[in-house]
């Protein structure tokens, strides 16, 4: 009876962090344990309906505070009782799961979980759920490469958030159409398209931070690395605030590129560094993919040129593992690097060295990226 009540209770304290907010998710910090050992009990006890509803609450916490780990292992746990629940927990849980997928690099997971998502918030007819999973599945086909459906979905969410007055959730739709318009190579669009969203961030925390982040990384895609700068100070400081750890780790990455290219190797080494540290914690192998490839940019300011072309190769391996195929303007600063590469290497050379890439475990193509960050700080 005790440990019943102590459940309920912790199913209950969750509810509010739906809302997201910075305070909310601070609250369940500090009982995280207690948390877990609830939805446990639950789940040993098959209670799938309390299970379901503390899991989906829990969601947001794991995703903004870097427990995407443990949220996949917990909803993995509760996946076989989801189909016991209500619609509307159901709904929300395979939402969150799908969303843990996603950030692992498991695509077709993700699409069918956000499939049974979808059509239990059709049966119970709740916009604010379609429109949620609409956006999830325009992310998806983006990493995929199906930029047509990416559009179709997220202009549907978008039009549904119009709709519904929600603005925190047409800023956060707009900010994924600006990374589709990106991949499709419209990377000046996209910049008019978050210059025009900015405006109205304004006095949310949260997509302030978001939409300061999409403009300064498509600035520093176009070289406009000044621009860039302090967009991407003010985003760092704000989600260090919000304590979201992949926009944080996202924000020290950008940043120390564009610190890079104005020279300012110090600094840039030390965001780099940091932002691969917060990479490997959050197991993210989709933003790990990344940092890599911004680590041969720092062994190409190295004249490193073996590693540039190691790091390039290994970060290949890292996005295939995590099916995050580059897409559109992805290739810009790759085909730079590989240029450089060619222009010093001879093609026996670079073979050479992106076969040992490819040869390199996660531990260890993380110490050649901080090898290559060192090389290059006076």
């Amino acid at each position: 009876a005790l440990q019943q009540r102590h459940a309920d209770w912790f199913v209950a304290q969750a509810q509010p962090a739906l809302s997201a907010t910075s305070e909310i998710l601070d609250v369940l910090a500090a009982d995280h344990h207690n948390l877990r050992t609830a939805l446990l009990w639950l789940i040993e006890q098959q209670q799938a309906e309390a299970a379901t509803k503390l899991a989906g609450a829990l969601g947001p916490y794991w995703y903004l505070r870097g427990y995407w780990s443990e949220g996949m292992h917990l909803f993995q746990q509760i996946e076989p009782l989801l189909a016991q629940a209500a619609p509307a927990p159901q709904a929300l849980a395979w939402k969150w799961l799908a969303t843990m997928c996603i950030v692992q690099g498991r695509g077709e997971q993700a699409q069918a979980h956000l499939q049974r998502s979808l059509a239990l918030y059709e049966q119970i007819g709740d916009q604010t759920g379609i429109l949620a999973v609409r956006n999830n599945l325009g992310l998806i086909a983006r990493d995929g490469g199906d930029y047509e459906s990416a559009s179709t979905h997220m202009h549907a969410a978008l039009d549904m958030a119009q709709q519904l007055g929600d603005r925190h959730r047409q800023i956060a739709i707009a900010n994924n159409l600006g990374l589709v318009l990106k991949s499709e190579g419209r990377i000046h669009e996209a910049i008019a398209l978050e210059e025009q969203y900015l405006p109205l961030a304004q006095d949310d925390q949260a997509m302030l931070a978001l939409t300061q982040l999409n403009l300064g990384t498509f600035l520093a895609d176009v070289g406009a690395y000044a621009r860039a700068r302090p967009l991407l100070e003010q985003t760092l400081a704000l989600h260090e605030q919000l304590d979201v750890k992949h926009y944080i780790a996202d924000s020290h990455a950008v940043l120390s590129y564009a610190l890079l290219n104005l020279g300012e190797r110090a600094a840039a080494a030390q965001h780099a560094l940091t932002a691969i540290k917060i990479r490997h914690d959050l197991n993210d192998k989709q933003g790990m993919a990344m940092n890599l490839e911004h680590a041969a940019a720092f062994a190409v300011a190295a004249e490193d040129w073996t590693a540039a072309a190691q790091l390039l190769s290994t970060a290949t391996q890292h996005r295939h593992s995590a099916r995050y195929e580059r897409v559109g303007d992805d290739w810009l600063i790759i085909n730079q690097i590989l240029a450089t590469i060619q222009a010093h290497l001879t093609p026996a050379q670079q073979t050479a060295a992106e076969e040992q890439g490819r040869s390199l475990s996660t531990a260890q193509a993380i110490a050649l990226a901080e090898r290559s960050f060192s090389a290059v700080a006076p």
